[in-house]
């Protein structure tokens, strides 16, 4: 049995027994009502038949006579009347009942026997009650137009119910049709990214669906878009990392292979500047594999933080001195400034430094001379922000969104020659995000790069008052 025969089947079966409860549902309630109504007209039928007793009963009447014998006085002289003279009586011809029971206000029975769920009326005689007149409920139509009423009603209900079940039935195939569509659009999907097919489109060319998105399938269709779009994204960054690292890793060991061929050669001797050159490619190689090691650790949750109260602008003021000589001969000014009331920051003293540094070197590295670098610590009252601030060349906004994403770089020439490796703004990404810090990137106002990063303070405790001694 398919998908689209088993909705339906569910749909209709559904849809069949919501209709029969509310078709059953009114019909009893119709009855109900009807016979309500039928008591009503019983009980009109028994106050006609009440009122001329009621005067029979006013005739014989007598003072200090009990009421049963009044009663059967005025039944005799109702009985002469009926044959002597029957036009006195003005009976309608509705007016024929299967039973009749009289009784006294004092239960003493007058006529006729004792009926199981009566209707009942009183016979009054001015305002007071004289007896009471029963009659049997009546158990079907009392008139020809309440049985014809009745039985248009049955058949209106039936008729009404066919009609539904009709509609039920082509509203579960259109439905059941409907969501066969969508299911199998989905199935469709899912199975082509489980073949590892990230290009295909899951969407919904539903107007209503896009405009709404209440449809439980249609937001599972845009999920699966979403779902598409991030793995095409994670295998495209996949490949592209792979091929960084490949050309990363293929300059060094290029120039070393070369400089090591020339030397076998006797093209060259392995003097002093060139065992330099052949160490400079190690350690860029060396930067490279531990900064990749790095990341592969942050990204298991494998990277180790040790988080203690850390006095952030002794730090920061301990690194500034100990690069600001590089900063000097390379032609550049090294400013630090702090505001806001210092506090101890809670964090890892070692990963922060590291991310620190690595800004250092980013600003020294590709700050052109002459030039200015202006590092910033600002205290705020739910977190503490770094800003560092360089020169001349300045980085795009396109660029700068960019910045952070692993082995990206601008200029790549530039950078290689400098000795980066485009890993060191990831790195210091990566070591905020432990610290529930973010790092963002934009133009400098000094026109170049400026670089913010930002690290919540926790939230204080309040302590409890004690209550003083009586």
């Amino acid at each position: 049995m398919n998908t689209q025969i088993r909705l339906f089947l569910t749909i209709c079966s559904t849809s069949l027994v919501l209709i029969a409860v509310l078709i059953f549902g009114s019909r009893a309630y119709f009855l109900h009502n009807f016979s309500n109504y039928q008591v009503a007209q019983e009980r009109q039928r028994l106050s006609q038949v009440a009122v001329i007793l009621a005067d029979y009963y006013a005739q014989e009447s007598a003072p200090d006579t009990p009421s049963l014998l009044i009663w059967q006085r005025a039944l005799r002289q109702v009985q002469r009347d009926l044959f002597n003279r029957s036009g006195a009586l003005n009976f309608d011809d509705q007016l024929a009942f299967t039973a009749l029971s009289l009784v006294t206000e004092q239960g003493e029975p007058v006529f006729g026997n004792a009926i199981d769920n009566p209707v009942t009326v009183p016979v009054l005689v001015g305002t007071k009650s004289v007896g009471l007149l029963s009659a049997p409920q009546p158990a079907i139509a009392v008139g020809p137009i309440d049985e014809v009423f009745r039985a248009q009603q049955g058949h209106a209900f039936i008729y009404a119910g066919l009609v539904a079940v009709v509609l039920a039935a082509l509203s579960a195939a259109w439905i059941s049709l409907w969501l066969r569509r969508k299911l199998t659009r989905l199935a469709a999907v899912s199975q082509a990214l489980a073949e590892g097919n990230y290009e295909v489109e899951a969407t919904d060319d539903s107007p209503h669906t896009k405009a709404t998105r209440r449809d439980p399938v249609a937001a599972l269709t845009q999920d699966m878009a979403v779902l598409a779009k991030a793995l095409q994204t994670g295998r495209t960054q996949r490949q592209q990392l792979l091929s960084d690292i490949a050309h990363e890793l293929r300059t060094p060991l290029t120039v070393l292979r070369g400089d090591l061929e020339a030397v076998q050669d006797g093209i060259r001797n392995a003097d002093p500047q060139h065992q330099q050159r052949l160490y400079e490619q190690v350690l860029q190689l060396v930067r490279l594999t531990e900064d990749l090691h790095l990341l592969a650790q942050s990204d298991h949750g494998k990277l180790h933080y040790t988080m203690q109260p850390t006095d952030v602008v002794e730090l920061t003021s301990r690194i500034v001195n100990r690069v600001r000589y590089r900063y000097e001969a390379a032609g550049l000014n090294l400013h630090f400034n702090c505001t806001g009331q210092a506090q101890p920051v809670y964090c890892d003293y070692v990963r922060i430094e590291q991310a620190l540094v690595n800004l250092f070197e980013n600003s020294l590295r590709y700050t052109s001379a002459p030039g200015q670098v202006a590092c910033t610590l600002a205290f705020h009252s739910q977190q503490i922000c770094w800003q560092f601030d360089d020169t001349a060349p300045s980085v795009s906004a396109a660029d700068c969104s960019q910045l952070g994403e692993r082995l990206y770089r601008p200029d790549l020439s530039r950078n290689r020659a400098q000795g980066g490796s485009g890993l060191g703004l990831a790195i210091v990404r990566s070591i905020l995000q432990a610290h529930g810090g973010r790092v963002e990137f934009s133009p400098s106002t000094l026109g170049g790069l400026c670089v913010r990063l930002c690290i919540p303070l926790p939230t204080p405790t309040p302590t409890p008052t004690k209550k003083a001694a009586l």
